[in-house]
């Protein structure tokens, strides 16, 4: 910008707030005279000054410019949330690739079209509160249709039962004027979006690019843990005349484990809902297993790796936590799993010839290749509705071994061990509660005791 500079602004509702913003003006440009290179230092602020008047937006901070200045920085830094974001997640090289494309996820759905387009000098604890409002209203909304969907999708089936084609119709038509089914933002991932934008914050703020970071004057509620309830019979009951589950955390009773195991003993990856069940393994674990950590005779696994999916790429990485490098103790009928899959292996190998691929792994596809995390995850929940059990997701297999454990009087420690917490403050977190059943007994010994 060279030569004079005019400005011109209206709509103030009165004399004194025109005055107050062209004092602020002066000040502003008054500031460049503290910079090495005055002239450069006013034509940026003279820009950022236009800028903000034709986007109808604050006037930048005197203050924040003076510092600015002082500090040998350029005066004002016009880069928007949405470019800041982008800088800084591609050079999170540090994180995990999971990690990394979770941040990614949660920065393009949420953080950029909310608070993308604003300068992020700008942003305010206003706008990340109304943010997060809007993200937390949203999942109510998303919340109440796949409520709405489930009771739809109900009365259909008990309509059909009773052969009433006129109540089926009408609960089919108010279904298809429903929206779809989607997932919506937990109070955990509301926390995760804030805490992406915080730490994306506190790096502009270490660059000098802001003076505070605004997402951490932002509170929100802490999200309560959801804890693994068990399907009982009455639960069971509920959920098939409602298609509504007690928790998102649901797990089998040992009953229902067994009919399921019993059920895909002649599937091709029974071995691995075996381990899954029996260890509490994760699902990358099971996946990134060798052969060169697995010891029948002794009846021990290591855990060394595991796979993770990252978008369409399934990679190998270690273990979760470093507590998560660990060795499980493998039950009979766990090696005996084992041991007539890795018949199966064999004989896979000898059909595929040289088009075999020698990873190692103890699951792998029909031509030794890695499995695919997610696609395990998909067999799994086809097999539980072929079973017709109630559904759980594959990670509630692990919960499930944890429960069973903790029931049976296995010390939490001892349990906290084959799970790989990282402390078993994190397992008496997650399960504080044993089962039904366990309280029954409880409740049944304390009667004894004052009745006798």
């Amino acid at each position: 910008m060279s030569g004079r500079s005019y400005f011109r602004r209206g709509g103030f509702a009165t004399r004194d707030e025109a005055c107050t913003e062209l004092a602020t003006v002066h000040k502003l440009l008054e500031a460049a005279q503290l910079a090495v290179d005055p002239a450069t230092a006013r034509a940026a602020i003279g820009t950022a000054v236009h800028a903000a008047i034709a986007a109808g937006r604050l006037l930048p901070d005197v203050g924040q410019v003076r510092v600015r200045i002082r500090r040998g920085l350029p005066p004002v830094q016009a880069i928007t949330v949405e470019q800041w974001l982008c800088t800084w997640l591609d050079e999170r090289t540090d994180l995990r690739p999971a990690t990394a494309l979770s941040y990614r996820s949660l920065a393009e759905t949420y953080l950029v079209p909310l608070l993308g387009g604003l300068l992020l000098e700008d942003l305010r604890p206003e706008h990340v509160r109304a943010a997060l409002a809007r993200i937390t209203t949203d999942a109510e909304q998303t919340a109440q249709h796949n409520a709405e969907r489930h009771a739809a999708i109900a009365e259909t089936k008990r309509a059909w039962s009773r052969h009433d084609t006129v109540a089926a119709r009408a609960a089919r038509a108010e279904l298809t004027s429903l929206p779809g089914f989607r997932r919506p933002a937990s109070l955990a991932t509301v926390q995760r979006i804030r805490a992406v934008l915080r730490s994306a914050l506190s790096e502009a703020v270490r660059r000098e690019l802001v003076a505070v970071n605004v997402a951490k004057l932002v509170r929100i509620p802490a999200p309560r843990r959801a804890r693994p309830l068990e399907w009982t019979p009455a639960r069971e009951r509920a959920w098939r005349e409602t298609g509504q589950r007690p928790s998102p955390v649901m797990v089998w009773t040992p009953a229902q484990t067994r009919t399921f195991l019993t059920w895909i003993t002649k599937h091709r990856l029974h071995a691995v809902f075996v381990v899954l069940a029996y260890t509490g393994a994760r699902r990358g674990e099971a996946c990134g297993l060798r052969w060169d950590d697995v010891d029948l005779h002794a009846r021990e696994a290591a855990i060394r790796r595991q796979l993770v999916q990252v978008g369409s790429r399934t990679i190998e990485a270690p273990p979760k936590t470093a507590a998560s490098i660990r060795t499980v103790a493998l039950a009979p009928a766990v090696t005996d799993a084992l041991t007539a899959w890795r018949r199966l292996q064999n004989a896979e190998r000898r059909a595929a010839g040289t088009a075999w691929v020698d990873t190692g792994l103890v699951f792998t596809g029909a031509n030794g290749a890695a499995l695919n995390p997610a696609a395990v995850s998909d067999t799994f929940k086809h097999l539980v509705r072929e079973a017709r059990l109630p559904p759980i997701r594959l990670h509630d297999l692990r919960h499930g071994a944890a429960t069973q454990a903790l029931d049976a009087g296995v010390p939490a420690k001892v349990v906290s061990d084959m799970l790989g917490h990282s402390s078993i403050t994190v397992t008496l977190d997650l399960y504080p509660a044993t089962t039904d059943h366990a309280l029954h007994t409880a409740a049944n010994a304390i009667a004894r005791r004052l009745e006798h």
